[in-house]
């Protein structure tokens, strides 16, 4: 029966994972395009990642990235509980929910949605994932 459920998080969990690259993928493009309309260009993958990683401007993005590398640990180890999986889909949730909706990653994330379809189709994606309730 656990190792049913284990099979199932798992599932889950690959196709969150699949989701969420995609989705930041788009967001990341988007940002990239916002900042570079203030900043200049960026030149560069490396430039990117840098700012990605350390720059207050893609700050919000990065709570999506902490997400995808949590699920890369639990899907890489040889064994994950279902409560580490479980706590894992409740967080993704969380940063997704509505009720967050005057957050700075709700704010941001959905002035992105206005602006890049991409990020729509992946919002759509998550939301059948997740079963996600948002407007």
């Amino acid at each position: 029966m656990e190792s049913e459920l284990k099979g199932q998080l798992k599932e889950q969990l690959k196709e969150l994972h699949h989701l969420l690259l995609s989705l930041h993928k788009a967001l990341l493009d988007d940002e990239r395009r916002e900042y570079e309309k203030i900043h200049g260009p960026i030149h560069g993958a490396n430039q990117i990642l840098h700012l990605l990683m350390h720059d207050p401007w893609f700050d919000w993005l990065r709570q999506i990235s902490r997400r995808i590398v949590r699920i890369d640990e639990i899907l890489d180890a040889e064994k994950f509980s279902p409560e580490d999986a479980s706590e894992l889909l409740s967080s993704v949730q969380g940063l997704f929910r509505v009720q967050e909706k005057d957050s700075e990653f709700m704010i941001r994330y959905k002035a992105a949605l206005k602006r890049e379809p991409a990020a729509v189709l992946g919002h759509i994606g998550l939301k059948k994932c997740l079963q996600l309730t948002f407007n």
